[in-house]
């Protein structure tokens, strides 16, 4: 269907402003993960089907969005809580997405886990509009990686970015080493 061009430039400003300010936290999140658990890279050397599947276990476990904000649009019940309409109410998508009756072995970095229903890109309505375009992102970085380097290595302490609604690492010190071809 059409568009008004009010609407068209929202849009672009929000995938613009989205891919930035969520896709590159979310990108350093899993490099970070990578480095620190070097069995799951060496996996995902040699299962390259697993590239999606390991950034949306990233986002699970290291969402670039850890707490959204919604209001109740109607009274309503929620886990056992009567709400009004207009109240406020604070979803904790990092905790969610640990959840141990949801998660086995919630708190670990398994890029082979069925990540189906992590919250990384929200749910029905405020599901990411630009999902798409964050995994393909995240594909081309990895796979770009894939061929060239054999590890990644932490060489220094990283630094989080300070923000009340993202999570991401403002500075990640790390060492690659190019694949050794035998």
């Amino acid at each position: 269907g059409e568009i008004s061009e009010e609407t068209a430039a929202t849009l672009v400003r929000t995938f613009l402003g989205g891919g930035v300010d969520t896709t590159v936290p979310s990108l350093g999140a899993l490099v970070h993960l990578l480095a620190t658990h070097p069995g799951q890279w060496r996996l995902l050397r040699e299962r390259r089907d697993l590239v999606r599947n390991a950034f949306d276990e990233g986002l699970r476990l290291c969402p670039s969005v850890p707490i959204v904000g919604r209001t109740t649009t109607a009274a309503t019940k929620l886990g056992g809580v009567s709400l009004d309409a207009e109240e406020k109410i604070f979803c904790l998508i990092l905790a969610a997405n640990r959840d141990p009756r949801r998660w086995e072995r919630g708190d670990e970095f398994d890029i082979e886990r069925r990540t189906a229903g992590q919250l990384g890109f929200g749910v029905g309505p405020h599901f990411c509009v630009g999902h798409a375009v964050a995994r393909r992102e995240a594909e081309v970085v990895l796979y770009a990686r894939l061929d060239r380097v054999g590890t990644i290595e932490i060489t220094g302490e990283p630094t989080p970015e300070v923000n009340n609604w993202l999570y991401g690492l403002r500075h990640l010190p790390v060492r690659v080493t190019p694949l050794v071809r035998p």
